[in-house]
Protein backbone atom coordinates (compact mmCIF):
# COMPACT_ATOMS: atom_id res chain seq x y z
CA UNK A 1 0.00 0.00 0.00
CA UNK A 2 1.14 3.53 -0.80
CA UNK A 3 0.34 6.90 0.74
CA UNK A 4 0.73 10.51 -0.24
CA UNK A 5 0.47 13.81 1.60
CA UNK A 6 -2.10 15.95 -0.20
CA UNK A 7 -3.60 19.17 1.13
CA UNK A 8 -2.21 18.37 4.57
CA UNK A 9 -3.98 15.00 4.56
CA UNK A 10 -2.42 11.58 4.11
CA UNK A 11 -4.24 9.77 1.31
CA UNK A 12 -3.97 5.98 1.10
CA UNK A 13 -3.69 4.08 -2.16
CA UNK A 14 -4.20 0.34 -2.25
CA UNK A 15 -2.85 0.52 -5.79
CA UNK A 16 -1.05 3.31 -7.59
CA UNK A 17 -3.18 4.94 -10.30
CA UNK A 18 -2.58 4.11 -13.90
CA UNK A 19 -3.48 7.62 -15.04
CA UNK A 20 -1.76 10.46 -13.21
CA UNK A 21 -1.16 14.13 -13.71
CA UNK A 22 0.67 16.76 -11.69
CA UNK A 23 2.72 19.90 -12.26
CA UNK A 24 5.56 17.69 -13.47
CA UNK A 25 3.81 14.77 -15.15
CA UNK A 26 0.85 13.94 -17.30
CA UNK A 27 0.60 10.15 -17.61
CA UNK A 28 -2.36 8.74 -19.52
CA UNK A 29 -1.59 5.17 -18.54
CA UNK A 30 1.05 3.06 -16.85
CA UNK A 31 2.04 5.40 -14.05
CA UNK A 32 2.00 2.48 -11.59
CA UNK A 33 4.65 0.73 -13.69
CA UNK A 34 7.15 3.56 -13.57
CA UNK A 35 10.28 3.42 -11.44
CA UNK A 36 9.86 3.82 -7.68
CA UNK A 37 12.05 6.91 -7.76
CA UNK A 38 9.45 8.66 -9.94
CA UNK A 39 6.66 7.63 -7.60
CA UNK A 40 8.62 9.06 -4.70
CA UNK A 41 9.29 12.29 -6.57
CA UNK A 42 5.53 12.62 -6.82
CA UNK A 43 5.11 11.99 -3.10
CA UNK A 44 4.02 8.34 -3.18
CA UNK A 45 5.72 6.30 -0.45
CA UNK A 46 5.12 2.96 1.25
CA UNK A 47 2.56 2.88 4.04
CA UNK A 48 3.66 0.68 6.93
CA UNK A 49 1.73 -0.33 10.06
CA UNK A 50 4.18 -1.60 12.68
CA UNK A 51 3.46 -4.62 14.88
CA UNK A 52 2.53 -3.78 18.46
CA UNK A 53 2.13 -5.80 21.63
CA UNK A 54 -0.98 -5.87 23.83
CA UNK A 55 0.55 -3.12 25.97
CA UNK A 56 1.26 -0.70 23.14
CA UNK A 57 -0.75 1.49 20.81
CA UNK A 58 -0.11 3.42 17.63
CA UNK A 59 0.22 7.18 17.58
CA UNK A 60 -0.69 9.47 14.70
CA UNK A 61 0.57 8.53 11.25
CA UNK A 62 3.58 10.52 10.07
CA UNK A 63 6.21 10.52 7.34
CA UNK A 64 9.50 8.94 8.38
CA UNK A 65 12.07 10.93 6.36
CA UNK A 66 14.94 8.59 7.18
CA UNK A 67 13.21 5.40 6.00
CA UNK A 68 11.01 7.19 3.47
CA UNK A 69 7.76 5.62 4.61
CA UNK A 70 4.46 6.67 6.11
CA UNK A 71 4.17 4.93 9.45
CA UNK A 72 3.12 5.27 13.07
CA UNK A 73 5.02 5.86 16.30
CA UNK A 74 4.69 3.08 18.89
CA UNK A 75 3.55 4.27 22.30
CA UNK A 76 4.09 2.02 25.31
CA UNK A 77 1.32 1.80 27.89
CA UNK A 78 2.13 3.30 31.25
CA UNK A 79 1.71 1.16 34.38
CA UNK A 80 -1.77 2.50 35.06
CA UNK A 81 -2.92 1.48 31.57
CA UNK A 82 -1.31 -1.95 31.95
CA UNK A 83 -3.11 -2.45 35.26
CA UNK A 84 -6.39 -1.46 33.62
CA UNK A 85 -5.88 -4.06 30.89
CA UNK A 86 -5.19 -6.74 33.49
CA UNK A 87 -8.38 -5.82 35.36
CA UNK A 88 -10.35 -6.19 32.12
CA UNK A 89 -8.68 -9.54 31.39
CA UNK A 90 -9.56 -10.76 34.90
CA UNK A 91 -13.22 -9.95 34.37
CA UNK A 92 -13.24 -11.65 30.98
CA UNK A 93 -11.83 -14.82 32.52
CA UNK A 94 -14.22 -14.76 35.48
CA UNK A 95 -17.15 -14.33 33.08
CA UNK A 96 -15.86 -17.29 31.10
CA UNK A 97 -15.79 -19.49 34.20
CA UNK A 98 -19.39 -18.59 34.96
CA UNK A 99 -20.64 -19.02 31.40
CA UNK A 100 -18.80 -22.31 30.87
CA UNK A 101 -20.27 -23.67 34.09
CA UNK A 102 -23.81 -22.70 33.10
CA UNK A 103 -23.32 -24.11 29.61
CA UNK A 104 -21.90 -27.37 30.91
CA UNK A 105 -24.78 -27.93 33.32
CA UNK A 106 -27.41 -26.93 30.76
CA UNK A 107 -26.09 -28.87 27.80
CA UNK A 108 -24.57 -31.92 29.46
CA UNK A 109 -26.48 -32.23 32.71
CA UNK A 110 -29.44 -29.88 32.63
CA UNK A 111 -31.29 -31.47 29.76
CA UNK A 112 -31.38 -34.79 31.62
CA UNK A 113 -31.68 -33.48 35.17
CA UNK A 114 -35.39 -34.21 35.62
CA UNK A 115 -34.93 -37.74 34.29
CA UNK A 116 -32.09 -38.40 36.73
CA UNK A 117 -33.95 -36.90 39.66
CA UNK A 118 -36.98 -39.13 39.03
CA UNK A 119 -34.82 -42.20 38.60
CA UNK A 120 -32.84 -41.39 41.74
CA UNK A 121 -36.00 -40.86 43.80
CA UNK A 122 -37.55 -44.11 42.60
CA UNK A 123 -34.33 -46.06 43.12
CA UNK A 124 -33.91 -44.75 46.68
CA UNK A 125 -37.49 -45.69 47.57
CA UNK A 126 -37.14 -49.11 45.97
CA UNK A 127 -33.88 -49.81 47.81
CA UNK A 128 -35.42 -48.62 51.08
CA UNK A 129 -38.07 -51.33 50.66
CA UNK A 130 -35.27 -53.92 50.41
CA UNK A 131 -36.17 -54.28 46.74
CA UNK A 132 -39.59 -55.69 47.64
CA UNK A 133 -41.87 -52.89 46.41
CA UNK A 134 -43.37 -52.76 42.94
CA UNK A 135 -40.59 -52.19 40.42
CA UNK A 136 -40.57 -48.51 39.37
CA UNK A 137 -40.64 -47.61 35.70
CA UNK A 138 -37.13 -46.13 35.76
CA UNK A 139 -35.71 -49.39 37.10
CA UNK A 140 -37.71 -51.66 34.79
CA UNK A 141 -36.63 -49.65 31.74
CA UNK A 142 -33.01 -49.83 32.90
CA UNK A 143 -33.33 -53.60 33.42
CA UNK A 144 -34.62 -54.00 29.90
CA UNK A 145 -31.90 -51.81 28.38
CA UNK A 146 -28.98 -53.35 30.30
CA UNK A 147 -30.33 -56.88 30.77
CA UNK A 148 -29.74 -56.67 34.52
CA UNK A 149 -31.63 -57.69 37.64
CA UNK A 150 -33.85 -55.23 39.44
CA UNK A 151 -31.33 -54.88 42.26
CA UNK A 152 -28.43 -54.35 39.85
CA UNK A 153 -30.35 -51.67 37.96
CA UNK A 154 -31.43 -49.96 41.17
CA UNK A 155 -27.90 -49.88 42.56
CA UNK A 156 -26.50 -48.70 39.22
CA UNK A 157 -28.97 -45.81 39.06
CA UNK A 158 -27.97 -44.73 42.56
CA UNK A 159 -24.29 -45.01 41.69
CA UNK A 160 -24.74 -42.89 38.57
CA UNK A 161 -26.77 -40.35 40.53
CA UNK A 162 -24.03 -40.09 43.13
CA UNK A 163 -21.42 -39.66 40.39
CA UNK A 164 -23.44 -36.81 38.83
CA UNK A 165 -23.62 -35.02 42.15
CA UNK A 166 -19.90 -35.47 42.73
CA UNK A 167 -19.22 -34.11 39.26
CA UNK A 168 -21.30 -31.01 39.94
CA UNK A 169 -19.53 -30.51 43.25
CA UNK A 170 -16.15 -30.78 41.51
CA UNK A 171 -17.28 -28.27 38.92
CA UNK A 172 -18.37 -25.78 41.54
CA UNK A 173 -15.24 -26.21 43.64
CA UNK A 174 -12.95 -25.74 40.65
CA UNK A 175 -14.83 -22.68 39.46
CA UNK A 176 -14.66 -20.99 42.83
CA UNK A 177 -10.98 -21.84 43.27
CA UNK A 178 -9.97 -20.47 39.87
CA UNK A 179 -12.10 -17.36 40.34
CA UNK A 180 -10.13 -16.53 43.46
CA UNK A 181 -6.86 -17.25 41.68
CA UNK A 182 -7.89 -14.96 38.84
CA UNK A 183 -8.78 -12.14 41.23
CA UNK A 184 -5.28 -12.30 42.72
CA UNK A 185 -3.39 -12.43 39.41
CA UNK A 186 -1.02 -9.60 38.58
CA UNK A 187 -0.13 -10.56 34.99
CA UNK A 188 -2.05 -11.73 31.94
CA UNK A 189 0.38 -14.63 31.57
CA UNK A 190 -0.87 -16.00 34.89
CA UNK A 191 -4.44 -15.48 33.76
CA UNK A 192 -3.70 -17.51 30.64
CA UNK A 193 -2.38 -20.33 32.82
CA UNK A 194 -5.63 -20.33 34.78
CA UNK A 195 -7.64 -20.29 31.55
CA UNK A 196 -5.74 -23.31 30.24
CA UNK A 197 -6.24 -25.15 33.55
CA UNK A 198 -9.99 -24.49 33.37
CA UNK A 199 -10.29 -25.56 29.74
CA UNK A 200 -8.47 -28.80 30.46
CA UNK A 201 -10.69 -29.43 33.48
CA UNK A 202 -13.87 -28.95 31.42
CA UNK A 203 -12.53 -31.28 28.72
CA UNK A 204 -11.90 -33.98 31.33
CA UNK A 205 -15.42 -33.62 32.75
CA UNK A 206 -16.95 -33.94 29.30
CA UNK A 207 -15.04 -37.16 28.70
CA UNK A 208 -16.22 -38.56 32.03
CA UNK A 209 -19.90 -38.22 31.16
CA UNK A 210 -19.75 -39.76 27.71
Amino acid sequence: MKAKLKNNKIILYEYLPSEYSSENLNILGGFEKLDTSIHEQEGFFDYYIPFITKYQRLGEVYFDKINKIFTFPIIDFNQFEIDEEIIKAKQVLINKLEKDTDAFIKIVVGERSSEYEIAEKEAKEFKASDYLADIPLSISSDMLARNTTMQESCDLILLMSNNWRLLQQDLRAKRLLLKEKAKNCTTEDNLNIIRDEWNNFIDILKKQIK
